[in-house]
């Protein structure tokens, strides 16, 4: 019993001197596997780093401003697009929105601007402007219009302007300022109306007139003591103004040279002159003719106003002795 007991207890030492020796391949083995292992972690480490680093860079390189501000939670959506949805245009909008959108307000319409004038009659004209549209039925008025370069705003004229020849082409709509045929005048839609003195007695003429809101001005051009106001009304009229103080200057060099020209001539020595207008006959004394006939030197003999002319007042106008006769 003993001796087994020493046996066993023998095989029992053998064995375990001999198992270590035999459990060394494994330890060895584990011992490989698991530095293959961390070296596999440190591989896959050392891959993420560099992956990480690379993107840092890109991202600095690509955005060198995001670097100054907080980068936005990545579950909520970036400032640009949140005040894009949620902030009305009025209160994003930039400075220069802002001038686009004050630029685009509609200004008011203002007011056409005006011109008063006195006329040959003393009457106070208020004329609208711009004139674009006139209706001239007295010729010296229409000599005028086309003096100061407006010859292309006449619309209609009466059948004695004539001159210059270009405005022949200009329909007529009236004889004169005594016979204006108002349906041709009122259908060329003037904006301003000129005419002489002889217009006056055309009540109803001038009452339709104003009832269409068109302003007349009356000027008579044969009367010297006007015809320099009526040019600088022309001008401011038209918007002309420098044309008529050109306008202006020379007809007053050529009025002061006449004057000087006859100052010393004595009335004996002026040529005496009668003037007759038309229907029916009658003697003129203060048309356009006589006031030029007057001012370069000649004596009206009917300056006290025979009126309508008959044969006694032939006679006697022969009387007188006239040196040339106009009609």
């Amino acid at each position: 019993m003993k001796q087994l007991n020493y046996i066993t207890l023998h095989k029992i030492r053998v064995n375990s001197r001999i198992n270590p020796i035999r459990a060394t391949p494994k330890l060895q083995t584990n011992t490989q596997t698991t530095a293959k292992g961390f070296k596999f972690l440190y591989l896959l480490i050392a891959v993420i780093l560099i992956i990480a680093s690379t993107y840092v860079v890109y991202s600095l390189l690509s955005n060198p401003d995001t670097s100054s501000s907080p980068s936005p939670s990545p579950m909520s959506p970036t400032p640009s697009l949140l005040t894009a949805t949620t902030t009305p245009p009025t209160v994003t909008a930039s400075s220069s929105d802002k001038t686009t959108l004050s630029t685009n307000t509609p200004t008011p319409t203002p007011e056409p601007k005006s011109i008063t004038v006195i006329d040959g009659l003393g009457r106070s004209v208020t004329i609208k402007q711009p004139i674009n549209r006139i209706v001239s039925i007295n010729y010296g008025l229409t000599e005028i219009i086309c003096a100061l370069g407006c010859q292309n705003l006449i619309v209609g004229r009466d059948e004695l302007s004539i001159t210059p020849p270009s405005v022949t082409s200009i329909p007529v709509v009236a004889s004169s300022s005594n016979d204006p045929n108002l349906e041709l005048l009122l259908e060329s839609k003037p904006d301003l109306i000129l005419a002489d003195s002889m217009i006056r007695t055309k009540t109803q003429v001038l009452a339709m007139i104003e009832d269409a809101g068109i302003p007349i001005y009356i000027e008579s051009t044969g009367n010297f003591s006007r015809i320099l106001d009526c040019i600088q009304y022309m001008g401011r009229i038209l918007n002309k103004e420098q044309t008529a103080s050109e306008l202006h200057d020379f007809l007053t060099r050529y009025q002061t040279l006449a004057a000087d020209r006859i100052a010393n001539v004595s009335p004996n020595q002026r040529p005496r002159v009668y003037v007759e207008w038309t229907n029916p006959w009658y003697t003129a004394t203060h048309t356009s003719i006589v006031g030029l006939m007057t001012a370069s030197g000649g004596i009206n003999i009917a300056e006290g106003g025979l009126g309508t002319i008959t044969m006694g007042d032939i006679t006697l106008n022969m009387w007188q002795n006239p040196t040339p006769i106009l009609s």
